[in-house]
């Protein structure tokens, strides 16, 4: 930020008294000429000078706040590891989970629960998911070797509905789609497939699932990570 001063010295004293008169009387005029001429002269050469710096400082600050206003807008990678550099498996739910919100906003809901519980063996030894959604886009953090649910949490699966509109601020790398058929799914990865009840699921070789209906070719869903099913 530039500052500029502008000075202004008003010298004009006038000397103008002829010694035509003695008396005491005088003294009081030469007092006030001098205020009447100073104080004309700055205000018509102030103007000018202290106008002139005004514009050109104020439009600099205008322009230097819009770049920090850029980094703001932010996109997530979902890749078949995880999600941008955070792996699956590894990235701490404390650490990920303030970082997606700054991205994407407050999740639309946050749901915790025992995943399967009574199904996989003894009571309660089953592991603790904690699971954010927002809009079709949802992220799952669970416990890993401890069965308490205040236990620490690491990411393990995401998945977007993509049968419904997506958030520009979600980005898959280049040449994975967003929504392919079954049938070029299995053109690319025979052996994949699998039938499920109700709806058919392929891995891909790059590590992409992808479900669709069980009577439909076009899928509706993408996912990535650890994505187990009840049975």
């Amino acid at each position: 930020m530039r500052h500029r001063t502008a000075l202004v010295a008003a010298l004009t004293l006038l000397a103008g008294c002829t010694p035509t008169a003695t008396a005491p009387t005088p003294s009081t005029p030469p007092s006030a000429t001098p205020v009447v001429t100073a104080s004309a002269e700055p205000t018509a050469s102030t103007s000018p000078s202290s106008a002139t710096p005004t514009p050109s400082p104020s439009p600099t600050p205008t322009s230097s706040a819009t770049p920090t206003q850029t980094p703001a807008a932010q996109k997530l990678l979902l890749t078949s590891e995880g999600i941008d550099v955070h792996v699956f498996e590894k990235a701490a739910q404390k650490t990920l989970e303030p970082q997606l919100i700054a991205v994407l906003g407050k999740p639309d809901r946050t749901n915790e629960f025992a995943f399967c519980e009574g199904v996989a063996g003894e009571k309660g030894q089953v592991p603790w998911w904690r699971v954010l959604t927002w809009k079709n886009f949802r992220v799952t953090f669970s416990t890993n070797e401890s069965f308490k649910q205040t236990a620490p949490k690491t990411l393990i699966n995401w998945s977007v509905q993509t049968d419904a509109p997506t958030s520009p601020k979600l980005t898959l790398p280049s040449g994975v789609a967003w929504r392919p058929t079954m049938t070029q799914l299995v053109k690319q990865n025979p052996g994949a497939k699998e039938e499920m009840s109700g709806f058919t699921r392929l891995t891909t070789k790059s590590g992409y699932t992808y479900y669709a209906d069980e009577n439909g070719d076009l899928t509706n869903t993408i996912g990535a990570g650890w994505l187990p099913l009840c049975d």
